[in-house]
């Protein structure tokens, strides 16, 4: 086992992390996108809960020699308890709060309603695994009866597992489908070049990592069913790298304009195919019979409805492809 002194370097190195990349996104979407959408203040408020998750971890590492093995007095061991309640209390929103952070940000990509409504699945999935294991842990374990008033009656330790491996396991598809498969179907059907795709489809699936530490989790939840009490803090370290790897991941996925900015991307291939497709539909609109026009709303093309319906469609169609290629920007 690792020694406390590196478990405190490893969750002082993640934070430092979360929010550079924190920083970086805010810095992209309001200073060189200009908004700030409902996502980016909920990655803000899983930047946040992380932060407090690991204050919590340090200073049970620090007042009550978590990570040392079995303590010999009872109240070092209620004391170990109440941290690892509270920064459990501060980990299960934040992993929640940051996978509906991603999925809303997919949303403005998506154009097929089967998309669409997967993810909005999505959302209320992360949603469920949120709120109910949190109340259940808040209500159903009596927590303030056995760690503050040291009573006796409280969930036993194999209920805990059940639902630590069942919030990890949900966790864990979530993070393939929403880095994984959906980024995939979306940039199948784009019609731009293969480079172009790479750079996008890479930049998107890196909040699939996050699985990874997802899975050594449930490995160290699962020993805890056979009393093997060194196995508790270790789960809870791997939980605090789950949820900074994830934030991190979730961040980098909207910097691509900053790395195009800094001329750290060379993109001339991907401002080709945007121009090819703006003449396209510049002709298309050309040939359009009565007062038809287009206008601007923010990035989104808007077409007039009295556009005949064929032409209409030629023109949405390109007009979808210029809606994915703005947000993934």
């Amino acid at each position: 086992m690792a020694s406390p002194r590196s478990w405190i370097a490893l969750e002082i190195v993640g934070n430092i992390f979360v929010w550079i990349f924190t920083a970086l996104r805010c810095y992209t979407r309001i200073k060189i996108l200009r908004i700030f959408n409902s996502e980016d203040a909920l990655v803000l408020l899983s930047s946040l809960l992380s932060t407090s998750r690991s204050a919590v971890f340090i200073a049970a590492i620090v007042n009550y020699g978590v990570g040392l093995g079995m303590p010999s007095e009872t109240d070092t061991i209620h004391n170990q308890q109440k941290y690892y309640y509270i920064q459990q209390m501060l980990f299960i929103p934040g992993t929640g709060v940051i996978k509906i952070s991603f999925a809303l940000t997919l949303l403005k990509i998506v154009q097929d309603r089967i998309e669409i409504f997967a993810l909005y699945f999505i959302v209320f999935a992360a949603t469920a695994i949120t709120l109910i294991p949190f109340f259940w842990f808040l209500l159903a374990c009596q927590p303030i009866s056995l760690n503050w008033a040291l009573g006796s009656e409280s969930c036993y330790v194999n209920e805990r597992t059940s639902i630590f491996n069942g919030h990890g396991a949900i966790t864990a598809f979530l993070d393939l489908v929403l880095g994984i498969v959906i980024p995939a179907i979306v940039l199948h059907r784009l019609k731009v070049r293969l480079r172009v795709k790479v750079i996008a489809g890479a930049m998107l699936s890196v909040a699939s990592l996050a699985c990874i530490a997802t899975i050594i989790r449930i490995v160290y939840t699962t020993r805890m069913v056979f009393n093997n009490y060194d196995s508790v803090a270790t789960c809870y370290l791997w939980g605090g790298i789950e949820l900074s790897t994830t934030i991190v991941c979730v961040c980098a996925t909207t910097l691509k304009p900053l790395l195009v900015k800094v001329s750290f991307l060379n993109l001339t291939s991907y401002n080709e195919d945007r121009s090819r497709y703006e003449m396209s539909r510049q002709v298309r609109d050309s040939t359009i019979r009565g007062n038809s026009h287009f206008c601007r709303k923010g990035s989104v093309n808007i077409v007039n409805e009295e556009v005949p319906r064929q032409s209409q469609y030629s023109i949405q169609r390109v007009v979808s492809l210029d809606i994915r290629h703005e947000t993934i920007e």
